[in-house]
């Protein structure tokens, strides 16, 4: 998948690249198809989102394949698709990646560099879902955005071992917010070379907002990477140890089966989350 930079000339520039590779779909219908693959119910809603953007802190939306194609076919029109070894049969292969950096403002949404991610583990699924919903907060706050333009509300550092000493820690930008189950989260962001951003998202069991934050009430951490540079994706932090803890198998049970979708990056999968 890709992400695209929202604004009406991208989506026109996106619009003209495809209808190269499907010169027979109809104007209308590409319109609304590439709508719904940027995650919009119609044209006319992603019309009135164009308006709605902050230029400081623009929107990005993920372009998904699977939404263009199935609002396609409701449209009556199926394109050649490809048959699987088993006899099944699959999107056809295309995806929006391919077309970067052929369309203005498209960004890839996989690794550049590096092995696709697999969530097929509990706890790799219950750390995206951790790192998403942290960033997707930041991101509704400002406090930054996917396109690094300097306006970042973020303490730099150096090096992650800054981080290690509680003490002369560097000055982040924290966040808190209610989660899932009645949970707590408190996300930290740094800003490092590069644009990117480390990311700490940890969960309490607090009643509420204005509870105390200690190791005691403390039930999860997961920490990772926000890459902004050609690519738009999260990774685990190259770091010694694990990059998540979860105090309890009922807790990343519940976290690995919550639903959260990323706001303009992707996960380092490759793939949606169904």
């Amino acid at each position: 998948m890709a992400t695209l930079l929202l604004s009406r000339a991208n989506f026109a520039s996106l619009k003209k690249t495809l209808h190269f590779f499907y010169p027979s779909l109809r104007s209308s219908h590409l319109d609304e198809s590439l709508a719904q693959s940027l995650g919009f119910r119609s044209y006319a809603a992603m019309r009135a989102a164009e308006r709605e953007v902050d230029h400081d802190f623009p929107t990005f939306c993920v372009a998904d394949e699977r939404r263009f194609f199935d609002k396609l076919v409701k449209f009556g029109v199926i394109l050649d698709s490809v048959v699987d070894n088993i006899g099944e049969k699959s999107l056809p292969e295309f995806r929006f990646h391919q077309l970067f950096p052929i369309v203005d403002g498209l960004k890839s949404t996989e690794p550049i560099f590096g092995r696709i991610r697999n969530y097929n583990e509990v706890g790799s699924r219950a750390w995206r879902t951790l790192m998403i919903a942290g960033i997707n907060e930041g991101l509704k706050r400002k406090k930054f955005s996917l396109l690094f333009n300097g306006l970042d509300d973020i303490g730099p550092i150096h090096d992650l071992s800054e981080l290690h000493d509680k003490n002369n820690r560097p000055p982040g930008s924290e966040i808190i917010f209610k989660f899932v189950a009645g949970l707590i989260a408190k996300a930290s962001f740094w800003c490092m070379a590069d644009g990117l951003i480390f990311v700490t998202v940890m969960l309490f069991k607090n009643s509420s907002i204005d509870s105390p934050m200690d190791s005691d009430s403390q039930v999860a951490l997961a920490f990772g990477i926000l890459v902004r540079s050609k690519s738009l994706f999260i990774t685990r932090a190259s770091i010694p140890g694990d990059n998540l803890f979860i105090s309890n198998h009922e807790l990343s049970a519940l976290l690995a089966d919550s639903n959260i979708l990323p706001l303009g990056f992707g996960d380092g999968s490759g793939t949606a989350i169904p």
